[in-house]
Formats: C-alpha cells, sequence, structure tokens
C-alpha cells in the first residue's frame, strides 16, 4: 500500500482521468455567463451593427456612428455568412427584429447583390440536386 500523503493513480476509483484532481471541481467564477446568457433582440441588434461597424472600418473597432444605415452593409452581410439556409432563415427573421421602416426593409431586400429577394422568384436559389451535385465536387 502507498504512503498515505501519495495521491491515488489517476482515473483508478473515480471517473476521474486527470491526474491528482478531485472528481469535481466547482466551476470557475468567470464561466458564471455559460450558464446565465441568452441571445436576446438586443443581441441581434448589436450583432447585425457590429458587422456592419466591422465593414465600414474594415474590422477595426473605431467608433459607432450615430446612425448606422443597414443599406451599405447589405452586401458585406452577404460575404459574411456563407450557407443559403441559414443566409435564408436567419437573416430574414434577424432583419425582421431590427424593426427597420418597411421601406427600409424592402430597399435593402431590394439591394442587387442581397440574397433575399422581395418575392420567393426573386431569391437565387439552386435546385436541389444542382446544389448537391456542386457540393460534392472538389
Amino acid at each position: 500500500m502507498a504512503a498515505p500523503n501519495v495521491p491515488p493513480l489517476a482515473g483508478v476509483g473515480d471517473g476521474n482521468h486527470e491526474p491528482n484532481n478531485p472528481p469535481f471541481e466547482p466551476p470557475l467564477p468567470q464561466a458564471r455567463f455559460f450558464y446565465t446568457y441568452r441571445w436576446s433582440r438586443a443581441c441581434d441588434k448589436a450583432f447585425i451593427r457590429g458587422l456592419y461597424r466591422q465593414a465600414r472600418n474594415g474590422h477595426r473597432q473605431v467608433g459607432r456612428t450615430p446612425n448606422m444605415h443597414a443599406l451599405s452593409f447589405a452586401s458585406h452581410f452577404v460575404n459574411y455568412v456563407a450557407d443559403w439556409n441559414y443566409k435564408y432563415k436567419v437573416l430574414k427573421h434577424r432583419l425582421n427584429r431590427l424593426r427597420l421602416r418597411h421601406n427600409t426593409f424592402r430597399r435593402i431586400l431590394a439591394t442587387p447583390g442581397f440574397p433575399l429577394g422581395t418575392r420567393r422568384k426573386h431569391r437565387p436559389c439552386l435546385h436541389r440536386r444542382l446544389a448537391t451535385t456542386l457540393q460534392s465536387l472538389p
């Protein structure tokens, strides 16, 4: 039998595979926000504005302007979001939740590079089989 002050072999009796750690340690205080954080409309607003600012400043945090025009930012957002379904579902809801004036919203949708058309047939959506074919190519 080992001397009483020598720790037992790691991962033998406890379900713990790191050496000399007790099987449970309370989480560090900075992990608090991992549990308490919730996504909200304010987060959405900040997220989109932050992306816009990032595009304007060349990814340099300069400062916020009093009125961030969502229009000039639209094309950058297109480049930022890659996958079509994400683009359509998430982006549409995020734009909706921004509570822009309706005209602004329509003009954002009508921006030439923007992935959301005002109507279904204006949306550049690939046929499903064509899309999967393109994905399978190297």
